[in-house]
């Protein structure tokens, strides 16, 4: 079954990503036909009336059901207890994620961990982006396919893309047969569906250099990434904590499902 991103939770600050983030959410909101609940989280000097008037107007023109909610104190906080009150299909974010408290995560990891719907990551250098090139890179986790869905439905929307990276750090028989067999699954997924794509594989390299470095390579606007929840497994996603703090590059997050 195709994902539907029927209802869009947004949540930006006062940070230099937040108009950025305001725009790929009112294109998700407009491609899928979706509601569009806005948090904005600031601080009691906070002046957020132009972003309201802005969202008003162009939402207004567009038949996009709008609700907006200023917040003042702590971001991730008023996100996640927000999150926890709607069911909610993706979460973009428009924030700096430069904070992070001694020996603790990255607050926006924290966040991606801690949530229960997929995560839209908006950096500032993917600004001009409309979701025209997605990264959706495959490992050897069984978990890996479940982030095919999520790309191959912005893809069909935006008319994007796919360029799958098959990835693996170690270059045995065992791993790279099996990601081939992940990525001939989602090839199948994609052609039935009219979904462009490109195939290509970085076998026995770092996974995250190897992600960067190919992202780079077909100027991809978002890579998709799954996330295990919050301390289910310390130190798995050392490489995923990295590229939320530090890459260049848009990200949206899937939550690992148990089935």
């Amino acid at each position: 079954m195709d994902i539907a991103l029927s209802n869009i939770l947004l949540a930006i600050d006062d940070g230099n990503t937040a108009s950025f983030a305001q725009q790929q959410a009112l294109d998700l909101a407009h491609k899928f036909r979706a509601s569009l609940t806005v948090l904005l989280v600031g601080d009691e000097q906070s002046d957020f009336s132009d972003t309201i008037k802005f969202l008003r107007d162009f939402t207004s023109g567009k038949n996009i059901e709008l609700t907006t909610l200023v917040v003042h104190g702590d971001f991730n906080t008023a996100v996640e207890e927000k999150e926890r009150t709607g069911d909610y299909d993706v979460l973009v974010i428009g924030t700096s994620c430069t904070k992070s408290r001694l020996f603790k995560s990255p607050m926006c990891y924290d966040l991606a961990t801690s949530i229960t719907c997929p995560m839209l990551l908006v950096k500032k250098s993917s600004a001009e982006s409309r979701f025209g090139s997605l990264l959706l890179p495959l490992s050897k986790s069984p978990e890996t396919r479940q982030k095919v869905k999520y790309a191959a439905s912005i893809a069909q929307k935006f008319n994007s893309t796919i360029h799958i990276l098959l990835l693996s750090k170690r270059n045995t028989k065992y791993e790279v047969e099996t990601v081939e067999l992940f990525a001939r699954q989602t090839e199948r997924y994609l052609a039935e569906r009219g979904i462009k794509y490109t195939v290509s594989e970085s076998f026995g390299e770092n996974i995250a250099s190897a992600t960067e470095a190919y992202s780079r390579k077909v100027k991809a606007d978002i890579v998709f990434v799954t996330v295990e929840p919050k301390y289910a497994y310390l130190g798995k996603d050392r490489h995923v904590k990295q590229w939320i703090k530090n890459g260049q590059i848009s990200m949206m997050t899937i939550p690992i499902q148990e089935y």
